[in-house]
């Protein structure tokens, strides 16, 4: 049986070949020359490597320059890659989302102030070059429920005016209609409620029974949200009491789900939240992690933020690795 102290030294040097691999930071290994310069908002370089690099050359994390042009919610870069012919429904193969979801995202929650409005310019013109606004991710989410669950009216608006299925439902069940109404008890607002009924959602529609299995104005009479049950009855929509079944979300959709919060708030797991920290010496594991993530904060990379979330999972891995096979010698 393997001692306790010879399995941190090999988790060591095995957490070192994973951070070289997810800390661009220091590295870069990760970044292609044009996808660094996107990051970096470097123009002369971007506009340089352009005319001499595949722009469908993925980074280490499977993203395209295009993807991470949205991600930095940078306009410029957006529209000349697209001019170019950089394809608008490329997939990041780190966690297989579409750009425009991407870019739905950017606009509910914008990292480092970026600009909302321009986020959603952004998704204007990846809709005019050909992106699908239906794309899931895979997770199930789409755009359109990105904007009805963070209660933006101006993007659920400019999504269904390009096609969005305003009665699509989410792997948890959820049309973008319920997910309007949970953020209209926070926000007091029912501009993207109203958007979603003029868009033709039918209220009429129950979500899942894993959620409440009710219909939208079932869910505002629940609520007592008697200003939102006069705008559901008095929708036009005539369509019949129906119901959507959806399968729950599997353990794989849900820890995507997390991973997807993850990355774009960049939050990883605080050292004191790991029970056995305090029996084994796995704080110097830690170190390099928050090293990283503090980096990404003053760099304002998100890439390197969330790399440490990457590698605290790494951490946990190594650390329930010394607690099963090392004995205690």
């Amino acid at each position: 049986m393997l001692t306790r102290i010879t399995v941190l030294i090999l988790s060591i040097v095995l957490y070192s070949f994973f951070y070289v691999l997810t800390a661009p930071g220091w590295f870069y290994i990760k970044d292609t020359p044009l996808v660094y310069a996107i990051k970096q908002n470097d123009s002369k370089a971007f506009n340089s490597l352009l005319e001499t690099e595949d722009f469908e050359i993925k980074d280490g994390v499977g993203a395209t320059p295009l993807s991470v042009a949205v991600d930095e919610v940078n306009y410029k870069f957006t529209k000349e890659l697209l001019e170019k012919g950089a394809n608008p429904n490329a997939r990041s193969d780190f966690a297989d989302r579409p750009i425009i979801y991407e870019a739905a995202a950017s606009v509910c929650y914008p990292r480092f102030n970026r600009s909302k409005d321009t986020a959603r310019e952004i998704v204007k013109l990846l809709i005019k070059y050909g992106a699908d606004v239906n794309a899931r991710a895979i997770g199930g989410g789409t755009a359109i429920l990105w904007a009805a669950g963070c209660g933006d009216s101006t993007l659920t608006t400019i999504l269904i005016d390009n096609g969005a299925n305003v009665n699509i439902v989410s792997k948890e069940g959820l049309p973008p209609l319920h997910q309007a109404i949970h953020e209209s008890r926070r926000s007091k607002s029912y501009e993207t409620i109203e958007a979603l009924i003029t868009g033709g959602a039918n209220p009429h529609v129950k979500d899942s029974e894993a959620n409440y299995g009710k219909t939208a104005i079932e869910l505002a009479k629940e609520y007592d949200d008697f200003k939102l049950v006069n705008i559901l009855e008095k929708s036009n929509s005539d369509a019949s009491l129906s119901s959507y079944s959806s399968e729950r979300m599997t353990l794989t959709h849900e820890a995507l789900r997390i991973e997807s919060i993850f990355y774009r708030y960049g939050i990883y797991l605080p050292a004191n939240k790991i029970n056995f920290i305090t029996r084994y010496p796995i704080i110097i594991l830690i170190l390099p992690s928050l090293v990283a993530g503090l980096t990404g904060i003053v760099k304002k990379d998100v890439f390197l933020v969330s790399a440490g979330a990457v590698q605290l999972f790494i951490i946990v891995i190594l650390s329930i690795l010394i607690i099963v096979f090392g004995d205690s010698s």
